[in-house]
This record gives C-alpha cells, sequence and structure tokens, in this order.
C-alpha cells in the first residue's frame, strides 16, 4: 500500500525530472532507456502498443509509421 508520503515524494520526482528533462534532452534519453530496460515482455507489448496508437492518431507521424511497417 503506498503511504501519502510516498505518493507526495514520487508527484515530486516526477515534476522534477519533467523539470530537468525539459532542460537537457539527454537526461530523458537515459531515463527511457532505463525505463524500457526495466520492462518485461509483457509490458514491452504493451508499450509498443500504446506508442503505435498513438503515433497513428497523430498526423504528422503517419508517413513515419507507414515506413517502418514497409521496412
Amino acid at each position: 500500500m503506498l503511504t501519502e508520503e510516498r505518493v507526495l515524494n514520487s508527484q515530486q520526482l516526477c515534476k522534477d525530472l519533467e523539470y530537468l528533462c525539459s532542460q537537457d534532452d539527454t537526461i530523458l534519453d537515459d531515463i527511457i532507456d532505463e525505463y524500457v530496460y526495466l520492462l518485461n515482455d509483457k509490458r514491452i507489448g504493451e508499450m509498443q502498443e500504446y506508442v503505435r496508437k498513438e503515433l497513428e492518431s497523430d498526423d504528422i507521424h503517419t508517413n513515419l509509421i507507414q515506413i517502418r511497417e514497409a521496412s
């Protein structure tokens, strides 16, 4: 069970990370790399599906999806 303190600390960490990532793209790259590394196979599939749906809903990325599928 999450304590109120843990929730507040987690929320603050999210805000701090968001700020740092907005200041330095390499931090975002490092966080994403570590996050994906820690995922199990099931969660990787779920995240790939989420990303696919988000990209499909974004007209700017429609061509990118088509290029990836053609490869």
